[in-house]
């Protein structure tokens, strides 16, 4: 038995639609982008007004999703990445933590004391907040020597 050619099948505007509209669906979720505009965020982290190199910067978000994470170059500067490959991640607040420790140079490299304060690697008691909106973020952290400092 053989199949009668597509040509010859009945073309009813109720199978048209039917396949138009998921189509149209489809189209529109990728164009969204399924959940809105993705966020970048780019800056410069400093310490006490001095660009602090290798620096690891984190984004927890506020609600769920993926903490973004960055080191900060010799310059001071950082961009954010939620994975291996993934540059962006969700608008919305979030918590900031920054921790760099000096490292001592000798046969090997070794890491060396902390050079930020402990309350800034601390995603529970970091000062630091931010909003990110949709699209490109220049967020600047200025970190501050005296923050992890007891009052008298």
């Amino acid at each position: 038995m053989s199949l009668p050619p597509l040509t010859s099948l009945p073309r009813s505007r109720w199978i048209r639609r039917g396949l138009r509209l998921p189509g149209i669906a489809a189209l529109a979720l990728l164009a969204s982008g399924c959940g809105g505009q993705p966020a970048t965020v780019e800056g410069l982290v400093t310490l006490d007004g001095r660009l602090l190199p290798e620096a690891r910067i984190s984004f927890h978000p506020d609600a769920a999703g993926p903490v973004a994470y960055g080191v900060s170059l010799a310059d001071g500067s950082y961009r954010l990445k939620t994975g291996a490959k993934a540059s962006g991640l969700a608008p919305g607040g979030y918590r900031v933590t920054v921790f760099a420790l000096e490292v001592t140079e000798g046969t090997e490299e070794k890491a060396g004391p902390l050079l930020t304060p402990a309350i800034y690697g601390d995603p529970a008691k970091t000062p630091l907040r931010c909003q990110v909106a949709p699209g490109p973020n220049q967020i600047s952290l200025a970190l501050k020597a005296a923050a992890g400092a007891k009052p008298p």
